[in-house]
């Protein structure tokens, strides 16, 4: 029933399906909800039953001016015509709702707007603009019921340029698709590739091991053990491992901690993806002032007043396909210490590295690009296998 890419014209021609395209499952649908307090229970109280997404992409150029990186078609079914009429009205209210605040997804949705969808009955269009740090994206969307179904279609663009009409089109669109599905005349299939299953708990049927990717104890100057280690579930991963070390120095790097995350995404683009995005948040003065703020939201309540970054700085060097850093220096009464975070790319992999330096201690921007090359040489040596 989602429309196949053909119907989202040239501007969508550097598109490519997304790894989250497929079934929804009621508790992936309320992962990706707007609400933070969604529920799968809650979503089953509403009658909904499953869905399924259609999605293309292309967020590597989320920081090019005027371009269309996003489009996106959904159909949930429900039980009754009540429950999915609740669920239409909701998902348009949503982003008044929670216009200026922080959605699930991370992001803060504003400049919210409503206008009306000729010829699709009970349709609502919905333009927002979502951001975080330096990132940031226009979506202008549409959401009708038909029967028991509730179908949306969206457009994600890079600027702000009014896309109404275009929605307005593919609703319309996208209504006549439903029902020439529901008629029996629609046959063909909107998403022709196939992903491996995400969120698994546990290493990848055929490889690779991501446990020989995550920097180890040999990688140590001395030895050392792990104080936590194993695989973890991640929605946006077909496989994640985590391995995490307390009180030890790598290189002349006196740690506290040094945490290693290896996620294994579905493709290469999807991984380009991930750092695409996480680029674009921190990039420029507004990316480092976002950057401060998520740094003092992790730090204990009760310690936050005596507690003061007093610089964040974004560190460039070569490791692997692709790598990005930063380091942030903070004081906690009359305590310095210097967090690092790097993360590197290889294909379809990105090990993520987070190291908190010792009280007064300072972690060199040698030790930085360091632990990337290091992961880097890890997980070529397990892909090469």
């Amino acid at each position: 029933m989602p429309l196949p890419h053909s119907s989202y014209g040239p501007a969508a021609s550097s598109l490519t399906a997304e790894a989250d395209s497929g079934w929804v499952t009621n508790t992936q649908a309320a992962d990706d909800d707007l609400d933070p307090s969604m529920t799968a229970a809650k979503l089953a109280r509403l009658d909904r039953i499953t869905g399924y997404r259609v999605d293309f992409d292309d967020l590597t150029k989320v920081s090019h001016q005027g371009l269309l990186i996003g489009a996106e078609s959904d159909v949930d079914l429900f039980r009754t015509k009540a429950g999915d009429a609740r669920y239409v009205a909701r998902q348009a209210s949503d982003f008044r709702r929670f216009e200026g605040k922080l959605t699930s997804n991370g992001y803060i949705t504003d400049r919210v707007s409503y206008f009306a969808v000729p010829g699709v009955r009970g349709a609502r269009g919905i333009r927002a603009h979502f951001h975080a740090g330096a990132f940031t994206l226009w979506e202008t969307a549409a959401v009708f019921p038909v029967g028991v179904l509730a179908a949306s279609v969206a457009l994600d663009r890079s600027d702000r340029r009014d896309v109404r009409a275009e929605v307005r089109r593919l609703a319309l669109a996208l209504r006549q698709r439903i029902r020439g599905v529901l008629a029996g005349k629609v046959h063909d299939k909107p998403l022709t590739q196939h992903f491996a299953k995400l969120g698994r708990r546990g290493p990848p049927p055929g490889g690779p091991e991501l446990s020989r990717m995550a920097i180890s104890p040999i990688d140590f100057d001395v030895r050392v053990k792990p104080t936590r280690q194993g695989y973890v579930r991640d929605p946006d991963d077909v496989a994640k491992y985590v391995r995490e070390f307390k009180s030890v120095t790598f290189g002349s790097s006196a740690l506290s901690s040094l945490k290693a995350e290896v996620e294994l995404g579905p493709n290469t683009k999807s991984a380009q993806n991930f750092l695409a995005v996480m680029r674009a948040i921190f990039h420029g003065p507004t990316g480092k002032k976002f950057l401060r703020r998520v740094m003092v939201s992790s730090v204990p309540q009760r310690l936050r007043p005596n507690f003061r970054w007093t610089s964040v700085s974004l560190t460039k060097f070569a490791a692997g396909d692709e790598a990005l850093a930063y380091t942030a220096r903070a004081r906690v009464f009359n305590v310095r210490i210097q967090l690092a975070f790097c993360a590197v790319r290889r294909g379809p992999v990105v090990e993520s590295l987070t190291l908190v330096s010792e009280a007064n201690e300072r972690i060199p921007r040698l030790d930085i690009v360091r632990a990337a090359r290091t992961a880097a040489a890890r997980i070529d040596l397990d892909l090469s296998r």
